[in-house]
């Protein structure tokens, strides 16, 4: 199976599957996405694990989201990273991090584990993109748990 939503329209799972050379030519992913697979981790574990990523942080900061604390970490790229992979699945399955994207962390404390939403884009898309992002982190809600 060839890698999935790789078009420039895709709603933000476009660099999802493939490996190096998969995404050649295609604009790296510009988005917001939650990912749950941190869950079990206390916070500092999940901090460590963004450290070992070759990614330049910038200053934390506390924020809410959905009515929960959280850290945010502001990053820049400067290679292509893989922010986590399915166990035994290579390079396929994996979300892959393009060199050239601004990032922002955010590390949120839910009654359910420590879930991580990202934001990226271009260097030269950041600055419009990012109020764009905001207003989809400030309609997010979590259920009840």
């Amino acid at each position: 199976m060839g890698p999935t939503f790789q078009s420039e329209v895709a709603s933000g799972f476009r660099n999802r599957e493939g490996g190096p050379g998969t995404n050649v030519g295609i604009r790296p992913f510009r988005g917001v996405a939650v990912h749950n697979h941190l869950l079990p981790l206390g916070f500092e574990e999940v901090v460590s694990e963004l450290e070992e990523l070759d990614i330049e942080y910038g200053l934390r900061s506390q924020v809410e989201v959905g009515g929960f604390p959280g850290t945010q970490m502001e990053a820049t790229v400067p290679e292509r990273s893989v922010l986590w992979r399915r166990a035994g699945s290579g390079t396929a399955n994996a979300w892959w991090i393009e060199s050239g994207q601004r990032m922002r962390f955010i590390i949120v404390d839910t009654q359910a584990g420590y879930l991580l939403i990202t934001i990226g884009a271009d260097v030269e898309e950041w600055d419009d993109f990012l109020p764009v992002a905001e207003e989809i982190l400030a309609g997010i809600s979590f259920p009840d748990l």
